[in-house]
């Protein structure tokens, strides 16, 4: 048996038979596929040269794409998000299983502290301009934890009410999400792990309401409509800054109905362990299901 981990080119490795082959798929190449404006289009940071070069490149990536899944005996995906696009890309079935998140790591806070966080990725498609431009408007304290390379271009654009705290150690993080207000998440996601790490703290999401959080993510709609007997999060439906500032405004007009303790009991459902658990008995299943069709 061969188990392939990928978001790009691990699936692609060649397994001869009689093995079998289970890709754990994180999704289709998203700069080649659902993102290709977000990294190559006419707003993008790319150069005019890399963008008159990723057309015939990006046909090519995609037929590859495509072509490699044929070697692939099963397929699973990390969200019921990513397997829609498997489904509209590869023209393949996957099993959902969630991604892993080390929630056990996590603590309890039943006080937290004046700021909001980011834990990101400083890329283009996670959106974290959007929180500045947004933050920058309402004023309220914003700390961002990460790197990348649009980290000093948006520096140089946040007011003094953002922090900009770079790497920080798996101690410093968790004392950070526990003591925030909530989590600002204004990209869209394959899953989205950081969403359930702030969870797993007892803490509330704002977030991009499409990808992955509408997976992890309890609404307060829903709660609203009495569908679910606690919320986890705010989304917001425009990627404006008005859309993300009202979407705050909106959890903290509804801070007081939050329950920590439920928050977190919904993210431990992500847990690494269980995780393990579903790999290794759906592993078992397809690997029996092959044995069976041999003989």
């Amino acid at each position: 048996m061969v188990l392939s981990s990928s978001h790009c080119v691990a699936k692609g490795v060649r397994v001869h038979p009689p093995a079998v082959h289970i890709s754990y798929v994180f999704t289709p190449i998203r700069y080649v596929w659902d993102m290709y404006d977000v990294y190559f289009g006419k707003d993008s940071s790319a150069g005019l040269g890399v963008r008159l070069l990723m057309p015939p490149l990006a046909a090519l990536l995609r037929r590859w794409d495509v072509q490699t899944t044929r070697g692939v005996d099963y397929l699973l995906a990390d969200s019921e998000n990513v397997r829609q696009r498997i489904l509209k890309y590869y023209r393949r079935e996957a099993e959902v299983i969630p991604v892993p998140v080390d929630t056990i790591h996590f603590d309890l806070t039943f006080q937290p502290r004046d700021y909001y966080l980011i834990v990101s990725a400083l890329a283009p498609y996670k959106r974290i301009d959007l929180a500045v431009r947004a933050f920058n408007q309402n004023q309220k304290p914003l700390v961002v934890v990460g790197t990348g390379p649009l980290m000093a271009s948006l520096q140089q654009e946040s007011g003094k009410n953002i922090s900009w705290l770079g790497w920080q150690s798996a101690e410093n993080l968790k004392k950070l999400y526990g003591e925030c207000r909530a989590l600002i998440f204004p990209g869209e996601e394959d899953a989205g792990i950081t969403p359930l790490e702030a969870q797993a703290s007892g803490r509330p999401v704002v977030a991009f309401g499409r990808g992955g959080v509408l997976e992890t993510v309890i609404p307060l709609e829903v709660y609203l409509e009495g569908r679910k007997d606690f919320f986890g999060g705010v989304f917001f439906q425009e990627q404006t800054e008005n859309s993300l500032i009202e979407a705050v405004e909106r959890l903290e007009e509804h801070a007081h109905l939050l329950n920590p303790v439920k928050i977190r009991a919904h993210a431990l459902q992500f847990d690494r362990e269980v995780f393990k658990e579903r790999i290794i008995q759906t592993i078992t299943e397809k690997i029996k299901n092959r044995i069976s069709l041999a003989f």
